[in-house]
């Protein structure tokens, strides 16, 4: 007769394991909701700055997961806190924040076309940072991606110049990668919606004092709500 297993008191923090599939279908309707997203920062560029509209958009969301996380909030939820620092700052924070300035420069196509590229930038920095191996098919789809985002580039910089606005877009496909691989590390401890959630909350303090700032040099004008 075997005694009753206890139930896990960190069982909240064990990802679901799910099949690549329904991963990939994951990512991809991450990617099209992240679409819009390009398109509504791009028609609010004049309306309000960068720092800004992430700070708005970050405390909506952070209260969000205050309120389905409620049972959770306390020092468990923020246990290893620097790598959820990390995730703070790079895809919570930085990202939206450059996407935002990189759409005052250059088009929402022109934007969605080049970090449409993150995934394949991933890949070099798991291999990197989580000792992922490469595969030569995969090797190939990211050279032949890097490419038509150069051609992209290339054309644009052959016609009028350099676009400050599609290079701010390349380097932001390269933060997001960053904050891709980091959050697998924070998920090994944690599930997603824990990872993320407090990794939201965190972002808050870090985007106040510049979001404050952007609010003195360029105040939202809300033209869009008249």
């Amino acid at each position: 007769h075997r005694p009753p297993r206890r139930p896990n008191p960190d069982a909240w923090a064990t990802p679901r394991a799910m099949s690549d599939r329904h991963a990939f279908l994951l990512v991809n309707l991450a990617t099209l909701i992240w679409a819009s997203n390009i398109t509504l920062g791009r028609a609010l560029r004049a309306d309000i700055g960068p720092v800004l509209l992430t700070f708005f958009r970050v405390l909506i969301a952070s209260l969000v997961f205050a309120f389905v996380l409620r049972r959770d909030l306390g020092l468990r939820l923020f246990r290893g806190w620097p790598i959820l620092v990390a995730m703070a700052v790079t895809g919570i924070a930085g990202f939206p924040v450059i996407l935002y300035w990189s759409v005052q420069y250059t088009t929402a196509v022109n934007a969605g076309f080049i970090t449409a590229v993150t995934p394949l930038l991933t890949l070099p920095v798991a291999a990197l940072l989580l000792g992922d191996r490469i595969n030569a098919r995969q090797a190939l789809g990211m050279v032949v991606s890097l490419l038509g985002v150069a051609l992209i580039v290339g054309v644009g910089a052959l016609a009028v110049g350099v676009n400050f606005g599609d290079l701010l877009s390349l380097f932001d496909a390269l933060v997001w990668a960053f904050y891709s691989v980091i959050g697998r590390l924070a998920m090994r401890t944690r599930s997603a919606l824990a990872a993320t959630g407090a990794a939201f909350m965190l972002a808050v303090p870090i985007l106040v004092v510049p979001a404050a700032w952007e609010w003195t040099r360029q105040p939202p004008t809300w033209t869009h709500w008249r």
